[in-house]
């Protein structure tokens, strides 16, 4: 890296749900992995019998598939509804906040569609996790976060 230029850490990230549409995010606590978005469209070919080399437009935007990972907080009331909301496959608006991006933070919300819970392996000496799978079901907006 050139300069003054710094890497930025995902620590203190946070990660919230509305599954009801009221506007208000759940934020919840014990997961490890907050899922890879994208607004990306995929190319599309429209190359012509006259053109003299492969030419692109673009296509619908698509998204990577999202996995989202965590630890199993006993008792946690929030974990616990968003959980549930994903076993019922309730598509929600979620906020992923990140502290450490630009002048003052960033926020990224999003239409998330989950697949359904997967518990993880467990072994004796291993923390009891979940992943939820999913897809993203619209543009990510990224905006300022408020103080």
């Amino acid at each position: 890296m050139a300069g003054n230029v710094a890497a930025v850490l995902g620590a203190g990230a946070r990660f919230g749900f509305d599954a009801t549409g009221s506007g208000t995010y759940t934020y919840v606590e014990g997961l490890e992995l907050y899922p890879a978005t994208n607004n990306a469209a995929e190319a599309k070919e429209k190359t012509t019998v006259a053109d003299t080399r492969m030419v692109y437009g673009t296509g619908l935007k698509d998204s990577p598939d999202i996995e989202i990972s965590g630890i199993y907080l006993k008792d946690d009331a929030d974990q616990a509804a968003f959980l549930a909301a994903c076993e019922a496959l309730t598509e929600m608006e979620v906020v992923i906040e990140l502290p450490n991006v630009g002048t003052a933070g960033e926020k990224r919300t999003f239409t998330f569609q989950p697949l359904g819970v997967n518990d993880s392996e467990i072994t004796a000496d291993e923390w009891v996790r979940f992943t939820v799978p999913g897809k993203q079901n619209s543009d990510v907006v990224r905006e300022d976060l408020t103080p």
